[in-house]
């Protein structure tokens, strides 16, 4: 047997569609400040700063932060 390794690619992914996953999950943007949107999910005290650049991908590392905030990952 021999041992390999198995890298995984993850992929680029954009603000807007993030946006649209996290919006999907029950998360709503209650305010903005500058390029940040502040979102919440009702019945929850906890926020997610998400930086928005409409149109630019998200570093994947903080594309798996958010994601794993909002419970998605």
């Amino acid at each position: 047997m021999t041992n390999s390794n198995i890298y995984v690619t993850l992929a680029t992914m954009k603000c807007d569609e993030l946006l649209k996953k996290l919006k999907k999950a029950g998360w709503r943007e209650i305010h903005q400040q500058g390029s940040h949107k502040i979102l919440r999910k009702e019945g929850q005290q906890e926020t997610i700063v998400f930086p928005y650049h409409r149109g630019k991908e998200i570093p994947t590392g903080t594309a798996n932060r958010i994601m794993k905030q909002a419970g998605l990952k």
